[in-house]
């Protein structure tokens, strides 16, 4: 069975009434920066939000320029403006990090997408036959898109199907967060002394990416990695940029596992190469021989710009009131 995956992009309906798209939006050039801040949503999809080439060397400005076909200063205002609305990350290596593509994800593998249009085609034939009439031309249409090995061994693949999903309701039952290991979690954070964690609510991206963590390691592993950011003058804020760990950032998969395998615990050997890639050799790629340009605003008049058109959006709703 093929083990390819789809991925696609999911916008709430309200995505253009948030305020900090109406502040792009409402600046010089503003409609640039919204198609650029989307294309960059679908560039970091297959990396969990960084934006990486071949998944290993951070994206420069110059390189997300040629790739978006923006202009590089479009491309250097953006940076900045998305960072100061808290839209995106500049990690110590350079790396650039969609804050929100992670909860917008949507996914599938090649067999799921096979067994939803099938349950889609059994539905057709439950139908009353007028509306069948008026579906049959979509309903061939994906038919003959689908993969020629769906008519094979049929009612064994829905078997394996639902096999499949009692173990996921199985596993979503049994792994139900209870009230004394959440409290003991946000104990344990809090005693870092860092930005307090005052709730973990369920049904929140907070509590599905915690619980997706001890599912896949355990509970005392989780506790055991919280405890360790305490060794690491780093995550708490000792860095050039004065970057300092956040809960939500801590269980994301990625940022689990490095914390959780001590990589920036003080005195690590790999802990300056996870920290400073400077000293890494990366390959050399026709990227590198573009020319590096200053910036178009200063930051101290960007952030300028960026609050005064937020003050004017603000405004306008108070008056709209």
């Amino acid at each position: 069975m093929s083990s390819k995956r789809y991925y696609w992009l999911k916008l709430n309906e309200n995505f253009f009434e948030r305020e900090e798209i109406k502040v792009i939006e409402s600046m010089p050039n503003g409609k640039d920066y919204i198609i650029f801040y989307m294309k960059l949503l679908l560039k970091s999809i297959r990396t969990e939000g960084q934006l990486k080439f071949r998944e290993v060397i951070p994206y420069t400005p110059d390189m997300l320029a040629a790739i978006t076909n923006t202009s590089v200063d479009t491309v250097r205002v953006a940076i900045d403006m998305f960072s100061k609305l808290d839209l995106m990350e500049v990690w110590d290596d350079g790396t650039l990090f969609m804050v929100e593509t992670q909860n917008m994800i949507g996914s599938e593998t090649d067999s799921a997408r096979r067994m939803r249009r099938l349950r889609e085609k059994e539905k057709q034939k439950e139908l009353p036959a007028s509306q069948s009439d008026e579906n049959k031309e979509q309903c061939d249409v994906d038919v003959i898109k689908s993969d020629t090995d769906i008519e094979i061994d049929i009612d064994k693949e829905l078997d394996i199907d639902k096999d499949i999903e009692e173990d996921i309701d199985k596993e979503e039952s049994s792994s139900t967060l209870t009230k004394e290991n959440i409290n003991l979690i946000i104990e344990t954070w809090n005693k870092l002394n860092l930005q307090q964690l005052k709730a973990i609510n369920s049904n929140t991206k907070r509590y599905s990416m915690l619980k997706a963590r001890i599912n896949e390691y355990s509970l005392e592993e989780v506790i055991q990695a919280i405890e360790s950011i305490d060794k690491s003058d780093f995550l708490k804020g000792q860095n050039k940029r004065g970057w300092t760990i956040t809960f939500d950032w801590f269980i994301r998969p990625n940022n689990f596992l490095k914390v959780s395998e001590g990589n920036y615990i003080d005195g690590k050997s790999d802990n300056k190469k996870i920290i400073n890639k400077k000293n890494v050799p990366m390959k050399q790629t026709r990227f590198h021989n573009f020319e590096q340009r200053t910036d178009k605003y200063s930051e101290d008049a960007l952030e300028s710009i960026v609050e005064r058109k937020r003050e004017e959006y603000l405004r306008k709703l108070r008056e709209k009131k």
